[in-house]
């Protein structure tokens, strides 16, 4: 009793909490077991759903970024282009990057024949904005036999202002998956 007491005593005077250093009776200091802790030991960090920035030796456009995990569809922020992790997928903006995963949000749903596929040699890629997908644009996976006709569909109408970032990232690649074109993104 008295050693707890001299325990609390110090613990105070050195403004940290006392830790329970008490053993086991059954392996104890007689014992010819070593005496295991009390305390459970700390969880492991998580790991960050976001990778450190990349550093990078040359000069690079201070424009913020967002990209989207291609593990955990996580949208991470870096301070520019150069410090996201590379072949990822990027963004100007947040709510950009968090829709990414829904490639026709806010267009007219193509026709069905349009994402028919056997093989992923059957799909394409086709770029529908002013810009590139790595620069503000979109792009949406179609069947080789409609390219042009999804090209016709979503047409955009660009201003002949309209200035496009020169951000360069990973060329999206097309997948046949259960039947249907679809967009996978490259790690």
């Amino acid at each position: 009793m008295l050693r707890i007491l001299s325990l609390l005593l110090v613990a105070c005077a050195c403004g940290s909490t006392p830790q329970d250093t008490r053993t086991d009776p059954a392996t104890g200091p007689d014992s010819d077991e070593p005496a295991e802790p009390t305390e459970p030991a700390e969880p492991a960090p998580e790991p960050s759903a976001c990778p450190p920035p990349r550093t990078s030796g040359g000069a690079c456009a201070a424009v913020m970024v967002w990209v989207k995990h291609p593990e955990t569809s996580a949208c991470c922020e870096y301070g520019s282009p150069c410090a996201a992790p590379e072949g990822w997928m990027q963004f100007h903006a947040e709510d950009e990057c968090a829709s990414a995963g829904n490639t026709w949000q806010g267009l007219q749903a193509p026709e069905p024949n349009w994402l028919a596929c056997g093989q992923d040699s059957d799909c394409a890629v086709v770029e529908i904005a002013c810009c590139d997908h790595c620069n503000g644009g979109r792009a949406i996976p179609v069947n080789t036999q409609s390219v042009t006709l999804a090209r016709e569909r979503y047409r955009p109408t660009c201003s002949p202002t309209t200035v496009c970032t020169q951000l360069a990232c990973a060329d999206p690649e097309s997948a046949c998956v259960n039947g249907s074109c679809q967009i996978r993104v490259p790690r």
